[in-house]
């Protein structure tokens, strides 16, 4: 894993570009397409910030897969200055991250969202919920057709509600969302618990992953 310096004065993507206080010069922040996808069924909402293409993409890859941790300090920063933009945090109580079974977790050598939501969570009101597991070791999703999908992660999370949730709003966060699945299936895993409202953003939005 990197955990190498980062200099405030050189774009975190082409290494060249100067700027200031930021990670991304103003050139290479252009690259990334803003996503306008959004999904609502009853009191669930699933909003995302770009669409996986191009820099995010390449970018997204080298944060999990190339194992730049470094990349963690970008990502919280979007997460802040989409914040910023839409007020978005202040309307939840709880902060979900989605869990990683522990041979992922173990095989990649960190939790690749906790990593970016630990930068950024002192700075709103929310509080994690860190009593909900991945019991089951599921195949990739980007590995499998639509309908295998859909049941590859039946019971794949358990929750033990130590946060009591019920009567408080709860924000799901992901670095992508293809089907959105995933976090469909967190939703009907805590909803028997009574959560008031149940939101989800995730870093990316893409119809089609074939590197995830």
């Amino acid at each position: 894993m990197s955990f190498f310096f980062l200099d405030k004065k050189i774009c975190i993507s082409c290494k060249e570009n100067l700027k200031v206080g930021k990670y991304l010069c103003d050139e290479c922040k252009e690259k990334l397409e803003l996503s306008n996808f959004e999904y609502q069924k009853e009191n669930f909402k699933l909003k995302s910030i770009y669409i996986y293409s191009g820099l995010i993409r390449d970018l997204i890859i080298r944060y999990k897969f190339d194992r730049d941790t470094s990349l963690s300090y970008l990502f919280s920063e979007i997460f802040i200055e989409y914040d910023r933009r839409k007020q978005i945090f202040k309307n939840y109580d709880f902060l979900l991250t989605v869990p990683m079974s522990k041979r992922k977790k173990n095989k990649r050598g960190f939790d690749h969202m906790r990593l970016i939501t630990d930068k950024f969570i002192k700075q709103t009101s929310l509080n994690y919920i860190n009593s909900i597991y991945k019991i089951k070791d599921t195949k990739n999703q980007h590995q499998m057709n639509l309908n295998d999908r859909k049941t590859n992660l039946n019971s794949a999370f358990l929750f033990k509600n130590k946060e009591k949730i019920e009567g408080k709003k709860v924000l799901i966060i992901d670095d992508i969302v293809t089907t959105g699945f995933t976090i469909k299936e967190i939703y009907d895993t805590i909803k028997a618990f009574k959560p008031k409202k149940v939101g989800a953003l995730a870093l990316t939005y893409s119809e089609k992953i074939e590197n995830n």
